[in-house]
């Protein structure tokens, strides 16, 4: 049989083939497509649940209070502060500066801030290393403390000593996403610590007051 021949009787079969593999290919991208449009209105609903609880808004979509004083906030890192008063402004609460004025008062220690150098290149400089920052408060209420504690985030940042400038640019944009974080945390155990307060107090068991019956009087005929 003729090379014409041969490639004439397959035919039929190889164009099943095609047919059959275009087919698969369809309905692979089909299925591509639909996992991808799935996992972007994930992410969607994912980050708007993420917006909402990282305001530190808790489980009821507002804060429990409308004034705050800020005490001893220059010991904060400049980043830190500028966060912690952006995200306090956008969730409505007015920074006050007489205690009296104040529904609580929160007060700061100096922010910490730790590199820690975790690999080196060739040469000997750093090309990994890690970021820490934490910032320790204090709540009060009159005379009253609410909640105090620490605050942390840790950065894994990748040094490119080739690129310093970029690196350098890097390292700020790290910083500011970590000082954001640090001033999320506080607004959200603040406001934690507030719904848990006025949780305990409205189930507070009602006493009655202890009042002894006056004696009877005796009547004169």
């Amino acid at each position: 049989m003729t090379t014409q021949g041969l490639m004439h009787s397959f035919k039929p079969g190889l164009n099943q083939s095609v047919t059959a593999f275009n087919q698969a290919w369809l309905n692979r991208t089909a299925r591509f497509k639909l996992f991808m449009v799935i996992a972007m209105a994930l992410s969607v609903l994912h980050l708007a649940g993420c917006g909402f609880h990282l305001r530190g808004m808790g489980n009821v979509g507002q804060v429990t209070f409308s004034t705050v004083m800020l005490v001893n906030d220059s010991a904060m890192r400049a980043d830190v502060r500028q966060a912690l008063r952006a995200q306090l402004a956008s969730s409505g609460v007015k920074v006050v500066e007489k205690l009296n004025e104040a529904d609580i008062a929160i007060e700061f220690v100096p922010t910490a801030y730790r590199v820690t150098r975790t690999a080196t290149s060739g040469l000997g400089d750093t090309s990994s290393e890690l970021l820490r920052m934490d910032q320790g408060f204090s709540v009060s209420q009159g005379d009253a403390l609410v909640v105090s504690g620490v605050a942390s985030t840790y950065r894994d940042r990748q040094i490119d000593n080739a690129a310093i400038l970029a690196a350098n640019r890097e390292l700020t944009n790290i910083q500011r996403q970590m000082a954001e974080t640090l001033a999320r945390q506080v607004i959200d155990r603040v406001n934690r610590a507030m719904l848990k307060q006025a949780k305990t107090q409205s189930s507070a068991p009602v006493v009655a007051p202890n009042i002894t019956p006056a004696a009877p009087q005796s009547v004169q005929p």
